[in-house]
């Protein structure tokens, strides 16, 4: 994976953290599409990047956890 890439992949959960949370706190649906029937698992693409991202919001806890990064080299 190209360096500039590894570092736009690194932060983006960071930001899509935040993002997220803003999301839960205002009674939204996360970013991304839902991929399961619980309301927990979301995939999104990085915008401009070829890199695909799956990851759980877990609201209790206040956090997010990345399940799957897939580049497309």
């Amino acid at each position: 994976m190209p360096l500039d890439l590894r570092k736009a992949t690194v932060n983006y959960p960071r930001a899509l953290a935040i993002e997220v949370g803003d999301a839960v706190d205002l009674g939204r649906q996360p970013p991304g599409r839902l991929v399961d029937d619980l309301g927990m698992r979301y995939s999104l693409q990085i915008e401009r990047e070829p890199v695909q991202l799956e990851y759980l919001v877990l609201p209790e806890a206040r956090e997010i956890r990345v399940a799957v990064i897939i580049w497309y080299p």
